[in-house]
């Protein structure tokens, strides 16, 4: 597949693969000058350690209706999930925040 196409899409369904094997794909595809865009992968714990070429998710959207903030902090993107009984008052706000947040670890993971 990576000698017929310069740009593939990797779908990691319930993040089966070790990292390393991850790696390894990615690696291979590379050595053919294929990129490789990782489907619906924000496992923020191994991100750092893959190096796709792309991703993309709807962890930003979905976790905003749900009433989850996320904040970077340094190297981290945490997640805090709204306590209970709590009401989001502004999901407008928060889906912006949230949106800082994604874009500051994205240029983080562009300088690794």
């Amino acid at each position: 597949m990576c000698q017929d196409y310069e740009y593939i899409g990797l779908s990691i369904n319930n993040y089966q693969y070790k990292t390393t094997d991850l790696v390894k794909m990615i690696s291979l595809a590379h050595s053919y000058k294929t990129k490789i865009h990782g489907l619906g992968y924000t496992k923020v714990q191994t991100l750092p350690l893959l190096p796709f070429d792309s991703v993309d998710s709807t962890s930003l959207i979905i976790g905003s209706a749900y009433g989850k903030m996320y904040r970077f902090n340094n190297s981290t993107l945490k997640q805090y999930n709204k306590q209970k009984g709590l009401l989001i008052k502004n999901r407008d706000a928060l889906l912006d925040f949230n949106f800082k947040e994604w874009v500051k670890y994205q240029n983080y993971l562009k300088q690794i």
